[in-house]
């Protein structure tokens, strides 16, 4: 074990040598990070439609099968459904929702230079998720690597800023 460092450190365990005279050894992982925050796939784009435009923070989500947005927005943007899905939502952990009735929309998403469009189908939801704070302000901000990305924070003046698109 480092002592030194317990971002990464293992604890070993070593029990008495059962019948075979082999001894069993168990190892423990644990990370212990210096920062609570997780930085989350997010980007600033804009949703349009017949009543204009709107920016909006999208969250990517590699695990999820579908497109979401917010009902709120859709109805801003006069977006009209086209259908309507029945679906059981499997979430993490094994369990699953009650069947949810979902209005089925078409968006077009555009990036924020305004350059490049999506068209997307999505399902409406009334809530994706609870509001995510922004990422922290830190040197790794600098990192050559890091350097043509554009934080969400430039484009919002806010605290936490309410996830409108999954």
């Amino acid at each position: 074990m480092c002592i030194n460092n317990r971002a990464h450190s293992t604890k070993e365990i070593t029990n008495p040598k059962p019948e075979n005279g082999i001894p069993v050894r168990d190892q423990t992982l644990s990370n212990v990070s210096s920062t609570p925050h997780v930085l989350l796939q997010t980007l600033a784009v804009y949703l349009r439609g017949d009543k204009g435009e709107v920016k909006i923070r999208a969250i990517i989500d590699s695990a999820s099968q579908r497109s979401y947005i917010l009902n709120s927005i859709a109805q801003k943007l006069n977006y009209q459904p086209h259908r309507r899905e029945s679906l059981r939502h499997s979430l993490f952990g094994g369990t699953s929702t009650e069947i949810y009735h979902h209005d089925i929309y078409k968006a077009l998403l555009t990036d924020i230079s305004l350059n490049n469009n999506c068209n997307f189908e999505v399902l409406g939801q009334e809530t994706i998720c609870a509001t995510i704070p922004p990422v922290a302000d830190g040197n790794w901000m600098k990192e050559p690597k890091l350097t043509q990305l554009h934080f969400t924070r430039r484009y919002w003046n806010a605290h936490s800023i309410r996830i409108n698109y999954l």
